[in-house]
């Protein structure tokens, strides 16, 4: 960027991770008076030397500092929120992007300094916790969106991890004029968590995609489950590792710059982000389900509505939930799907049937009223 664009730059978009294929970001971003400046937190990953031990002493000081009052909140939490792991569980990850956060505040002042920047946007915690290190400037509109409950997130986490990251949190959210979440549910649990709140945060669904109207092919073929997403960590992936023979469905599945488990390999192709038509392909030739299978061991998986759900609702296509999650509420309530409780063939029987056709008609309405009246139906 040239110095006389630099010095015309509206709004800074803070991110922690890749911009390419992230529909969520891509908005944030559109969004944005422009010109906008996108700082990416792991750059600071390049930071000199010096710098880098600096930040690092720094941080440390800087999760300490984030346990005061901690057996309060640790109290607070408790009946609620169950640790994923040992007592230190997951500080290290803490602690590298509370120094990322910290290199990434110092390049955010200069930027502030030499531009007249209207808004600054963050997405997910460690950006919101450089909105809460910068100095207060009139005029300057800070914006966090959490992406999604941050405090319960990580399934390895232990409570000092999440009394850090509840702490970091708030400092955020005491700076922020606009506070944002993906989901209803989400919302409700983050008023939950910081009691400070005024209100639940503002929700802006991840509802990006075009709609598409598929016929319902026969139901002859062999159906199929259908997987789309960045990686496949806690999304029970090994539920889909038998055979169709086995399962009763044939498996398709598209990972955005992930490797693809050995199990999987020949079914699940990495992909740079074009796969829409062939997915449009299969399922103009067999019945298919799309695969949000999530782990519920963190509060945020329960209550998660992935990517892949808003894109499964755009396509037409019903879904498969995990039990005791978000995402099986709204497929008991509306119709949309099936719940994972047992064989797959089960529900590959119930493809088979006219049930699936209930279902895709009430996927339609859904997204219909997903989208111009969210609230009556989230």
């Amino acid at each position: 960027m040239s110095d006389r664009a630099r010095s015309a730059i509206r709004s800074i978009v803070l991110v922690d991770a890749e911009v390419e294929g992230d529909r969520r970001v891509a908005h944030s971003i559109a969004s944005a008076p422009a010109p906008v400046l996108v700082l990416d937190l792991r750059t600071a990953d390049e930071a000199p030397t010096l710098m880098l031990l600096w930040d690092s002493w720094r941080a440390a000081a800087l999760l300490g500092t984030s346990l005061r009052g901690a057996l309060a909140r640790h109290q607070q939490l408790a009946p609620w929120l169950e640790p994923q792991g040992g007592w230190g569980a997951g500080l290290l990850g803490c602690w590298r992007w509370t120094r990322r956060a910290l290199t990434t505040s110092r390049r955010l002042e200069r930027e502030l300094t030499e531009n007249h920047v209207e808004l600054v946007y963050a997405n997910d915690l460690a950006a919101g916790l450089v909105l809460a290190l910068i100095q207060c400037r009139p005029g300057l509109r800070r914006v966090y969106d959490s992406h999604e409950l941050q405090i319960h997130r990580h399934r390895r986490a232990g409570w000092l991890r999440i009394l850090i990251e509840q702490a970091q949190e708030r400092s955020v959210l005491k700076v922020a004029q606009d506070i944002v979440t993906v989901n209803p549910a989400v919302a409700r649990a983050m008023f939950r968590i910081h009691p400070g709140l005024p209100s639940p945060p503002r929700t802006v669904l991840n509802d990006f995609y075009a709609h598409r109207d598929v016929a319902i092919p026969p139901a002859d073929a062999t159906p199929a489950l259908l997987y789309v997403g960045g990686g496949t960590r806690g999304r029970r992936i090994e539920r889909l590792f038998g055979t169709p023979e086995q399962m009763g469905f044939e498996v398709h599945g598209w990972l955005l710059g992930g490797v693809p488990p050995d199990s999987l390999r020949g079914r699940f192709h990495r992909s740079d982000g074009h796969y829409e038509q062939e997915l449009l392909a299969i399922m103009q030739e067999r019945r298919c389900l799309m695969w949000c299978g999530l782990e519920t061991q963190a509060l945020n998986n329960r209550l998660a509505t992935p990517n892949k759900f808003f894109q499964a609702m755009a396509l037409g296509l019903p879904i498969v939930a995990s039990p005791g999650t978000y995402l099986a509420e709204l497929v008991q309530r509306h119709g949309i799907g099936a719940i994972d409780q047992g064989e797959l063939r089960d529900i590959a029987r119930e493809v088979a049937s006219e049930r699936y056709v209930r279902w895709v008609q009430s996927v339609v309405r859904f997204r219909q009223a997903l989208r111009h009246k969210p609230e009556s139906v989230l």
